[in-house]
């Protein structure tokens, strides 16, 4: 059945522009003011059971859920952020990394705490930081969730932090989508932030998404090793520079390894983790 979106997409070339851009206008009031209060109330309905299900006695509402996970549905939420925690604790045991071990480990680009939750429920002797360019969100974690110290940072590096302060960085949903110099300039910050031997964590969009994409969009990909998108409808409380990003590869372990060691590519469902080293020595 073919979509209202997509019928969208088909006449939008035919139309005067003038005439395209009020019709888009006038499908984001739709949809911002309509459709998504709608089934932001009809998750919230659903909550209570699904907490009860999974031993979570506080969750964030469901439009900051939608921002960090692409839907509000709480399980959803739930299971993405406990399975992410899963595929790094055992990315890191692979590696060699002690996770019993008390370090200062950064969550790049928290959001609402997806993995903040299930991480200092394992690990609570860890001091752990939440950093998100989302003010609602770190709003929201530092009324909530207690287990860590949260903080706003801009769209562009430097953060507040010392040189040198973490011995682990997990940045899940970041560089898939930001653009190849704002990538370039975090990865400078994330060197700088990490301990010599820190293991560096970034998730990217997985090779396989790129086949479900325009083929001017995969040209450039498959050509370049990287490409960024703007998407249709982003959630409310993202910059305009939060679109799509996606990477082969071959351009990760080229471009990535200027400023970390990169040892590993681990299949998730739609993302791939790398796995990172900042060299023993190097500052």
């Amino acid at each position: 059945m073919v979509s209202i979106r997509q019928i969208g997409r088909a006449i939008a070339p035919m139309l005067p522009s003038r005439l395209e851009w009020m019709l888009k206008g006038l499908y984001l009031k739709l949809y911002h003011r309509g459709y998504l209060p709608l089934t932001y109330a009809k998750a919230a309905k659903m909550d209570r059971a699904v907490q009860e299900e999974f031993g979570v006695d506080v969750v964030p509402p469901p439009h900051l859920r939608h921002r960090v996970c692409g839907t509000p549905d709480l399980r959803a939420y739930l299971e993405g952020g406990r399975n992410s925690v899963e595929t790094i604790k055992t990315a890191l045991t692979k590696h060699g990394v002690k996770l019993c071990d008390p370090s200062s480990v950064l969550d790049f680009g928290c959001g609402c705490g997806r993995l903040t939750l299930w991480w200092t429920r394992d690990f609570p002797h860890h001091a752990y930081f939440g950093l998100d360019v989302d003010p609602d969100a770190i709003a929201w974690d530092r009324e909530h969730l207690w287990s860590g110290t949260f903080e706003v940072n801009g769209g562009v590096p430097p953060t507040e932090f010392n040189a040198e302060t973490f011995g682990l960085i997990i940045g899940v949903s970041v560089f898939t989508h930001i653009d190849e110099s704002l990538q370039t300039a975090w990865l400078k910050e994330l060197r700088r932030l990490a301990r010599p031997g820190a293991v560096v964590l970034a998730t990217v969009h997985a090779e396989k998404l790129v086949e479900q994409l325009a083929p001017p969009w995969q040209r450039e990909i498959w050509e370049k090793g990287f490409g960024f998108f703007r998407q249709d409808i982003m959630p409310k409380g993202f910059p305009s520079f939060y679109q799509a990003a996606f990477h082969t590869r071959a351009y990760v372990d080229s471009h990535w390894s200027r400023y970390f060691d990169v040892v590993d590519h681990v299949e998730m469902d739609f993302h791939d983790l790398i796995v990172m080293r900042k060299s023993e020595g190097v500052r």
